[in-house]
């Protein structure tokens, strides 16, 4: 996308028994859903069904059985009370036709985060956040007409109540690679060429230990000699700087993903595959080494 709930949450560490999340399932009123890799699970309130689509994702669909309420229940690792504010203050897709705008600064109280939200054609959204320490999350947002806000509430209200968080199997390798990251350097390149010309785009992330980070963005361009005439080698030229915070966090059904969020609030995900000793970022071959800008 462009990468999140009034009764005090109960934390435990041993996770309800339930149905396994599992790619194309559909799970009725009432159903216990684990997802084992984060560790969570939730209830699917009454009056409501939960789908993962075929193709998995980072999203289970929500959807009433009477009326027009749709929505959505997610959750991921390595995202604290901060970084699920201003997922929640963004603009939420939860149906086929149905994105959500934000109305309204994200509250917060007795361990949830709560928004509003509007949509097309008149329609409300609510959203309730859950973050119970240690790096997980979870979220819900749903939509429906106006005239059904009541029920909205005591469906969000229903999900959060019986969420639980237990061992997320997944939570300390994803912390073991956030620690080889801190003070480190990717490099990434990217090359553009024709019979006529020919870029080079360098991306450089500086990772800092205090989870700062700062981006530059270069590229060098040049076309070749053509019909008697000498080539022409443009100066590089910078075309993205950025400074703000980073976190490794894991969304449901997804791999780690790098979180980036600059000075000026924009939220940006760069996927991260690391085997062995070969890095790829956001699909990009990548190198790794020490930072010499802030250790």
């Amino acid at each position: 996308m462009r990468w999140l709930p009034m009764c005090v949450l109960a934390v435990v560490s041993v996770t309800v028994r339930g149905d396994e999340l599992r790619t194309g399932g559909d799970y009725g009123p009432g159903v216990v859903v684990q997802i084992s890799t984060t560790g969570v699970s939730f209830r699917v309130p009454p009056g409501w069904r939960a789908l993962y689509p075929p193709t998995g994702g980072e999203t289970i669909l929500l959807r009433a059985e009477q009326g027009q309420g749709r929505g959505i229940f997610t959750c991921a690792l390595g995202v604290e009370s901060a970084q699920l504010q201003e997922e929640m203050a963004a603009e939420k897709w939860v149906a086929e036709g149905v994105t959500l705008a934000p109305a309204g600064a994200v509250r917060e109280g007795s361990g949830r985060l709560r928004a509003d939200y509007r949509g097309p054609e008149g329609t409300v959204g609510r959203g309730l956040g859950i973050v119970p320490g240690g790096g997980r999350a979870a979220l819900a947002v749903l939509a429906g007409p106006a005239a059904e806000a009541r029920r909205l509430e005591a469906a969000l209200t229903a999900i959060a109540d019986a969420v639980e968080f237990g061992d997320a199997p997944e939570a300390a390798e994803l912390r073991s690679l956030e620690a080889r990251l801190r003070g480190s350097r990717l490099h990434s390149t990217r090359l553009r060429t024709s019979d006529d010309y020919a870029e080079t785009r360098h991306i450089v992330y500086d990772l800092c230990r205090d989870g700062a980070f700062s981006l530059l963005a270069t590229i060098e361009a040049s076309a070749p000699g053509k019909d008697g005439l000498g080539g022409v080698k443009l100066e590089p030229r910078t075309t993205d700087e950025a400074q703000g915070r980073w976190r490794l966090i894991e969304r449901l059904g997804r791999r780690p993903t790098l979180m980036f969020t600059s000075a000026e609030g924009v939220i940006a995900y760069q996927p991260l595959v690391v085997n062995g000793g070969e890095i790829l970022l956001d699909g990009r071959p990548t190198t790794l080494e020490a930072s010499q800008e802030c250790q």
